[in-house]
């Protein structure tokens, strides 16, 4: 494992689960990459953008190479922990996360709205997106979009993942 890497897990908390889960990793000096996707989507809940189930979507990364994923569904935390447990043998680790969908009013754009798309990796409880009360849930109905911008919906975003403990990532 690279040092840049090194320094970023154990920095964000990872690499404990890593060493934990007996996963094998590279001395510093050796500069190994691990193949990881950090953006699925499962079918953890009901109307989901994802057609499989999380431990059948972990399974198939898994099966194809895979030394980790990020689960990260919309406004949803998927408890990794039975993953892990079942599929763990030291050269694949399932880690916890979401993505934070924002919608934005936005006049300029073609539909009046923008979307900010924010992954917290390794978060342990669901972050909402702005404009949402506590008690929504995937699947409910959407109240409209948030009126601030763009750029503090991110700021806000990945100011929440970083208080969980988590590592920010913007995808779209």
């Amino acid at each position: 494992m690279n040092l840049t890497l090194r320094r970023f897990l154990d920095r964000t908390g990872i690499l404990v689960p890593l060493i934990a889960s007996g996963m094998a990793l590279a001395e510093p000096s050796e500069g190994h990459w691990y193949k990881c996707n950090t953006h699925t989507h499962t079918a953890a809940f009901e109307r989901s953008d994802a057609d499989a189930p999380p431990m059948e979507v972990a399974q198939c990364f898994k099966t194809h190479g895979y030394q980790c994923l990020v689960i990260t569904d919309h406004e949803h935390f998927t408890d990794v922990r039975e993953i892990n447990t079942r599929l763990g043998d030291g050269s694949f680790l399932v880690l916890p996360g979401q993505e934070i969908t924002q919608i934005v009013a936005d006049a300029s754009h073609e539909k009046g709205v923008r979307h900010a798309h924010v992954n917290g990796i390794g978060t342990g409880e669901v972050i909402l997106p702005l404009g949402l009360e506590r008690g929504w849930r995937p699947g409910d109905r959407y109240p409209g979009p948030w009126k601030g911008t763009l750029q503090e919906s991110f700021a806000r975003n990945v100011a929440e993942v970083r208080r969980q403990g988590g590592v920010p990532q913007i995808n779209h």
